[in-house]
């Protein structure tokens, strides 16, 4: 089965109609974004900013997800997170002065939870 040749020249519309009904093949579609990029010079910052972001963003939420006490993807497995948490340990960005010392009275309704 022979598939469409893309009309060559359309609008807008009917050229994203004819990219979604599954007529182009991959390299078609990248072969055009980088043909539309050497015509049009000054959409190249924008899409660098805008990679550079989506990067930023991407690795923001890998390194919270693995670093920081207060995201949780499974409460199943730790159903009191906060018992985990070391308090000597500062858990904002930046801490000025900070002194923990632990409450006596609150370490010992702690243990006798347990």
């Amino acid at each position: 089965m022979l598939r469409p040749e893309a009309p060559a020249a359309c609008s807008f519309r009917e050229g994203i109609l004819f990219i979604f009904s599954g007529t182009w093949t991959a390299k078609m579609v990248y072969g055009g974004f980088f043909q539309m990029l050497r015509k049009r010079k000054e959409l190249i910052p924008l899409i660098g900013f805008m990679a550079f972001a989506a990067t930023g963003a991407t690795s923001a939420s890998i390194y919270f997800l693995l670093t920081k006490s207060d995201v949780i993807l499974n409460k199943s497995v730790n159903p009191e997170p906060w018992e985990r948490i070391n308090p000597e340990k500062p858990q904002k960005i930046i801490t000025i002065n900070q002194q923990w010392k632990p409450v006596e009275e609150l370490e010992i309704v702690k243990s006798l939870t347990k």
